[in-house]
């Protein structure tokens, strides 16, 4: 259950508030790269939805 930087950035930001649009213009990515970084994210924490996989991130320490 690896994930990238730029995932772990995602889910940071996500954990904050900000939306898809907003991470996209910080990270100076696509929102389309946004939401399937998002979707990676979500397989790989076994996650229902991008919120559950930001909850998941925080409990196992990874942002």
């Amino acid at each position: 259950m690896l994930l990238s930087e730029q995932q772990i950035q995602i889910l940071k930001f996500l954990s904050e508030g900000k939306t898809q649009k907003e991470i996209s213009e910080i990270l100076y990515i696509s929102k389309f790269k946004v939401h399937k970084q998002l979707q990676n994210c979500i397989k790989k924490l076994s996650a229902k939805n991008k919120t559950e996989a930001a909850v998941k991130a925080v409990i196992l320490n990874i942002i």
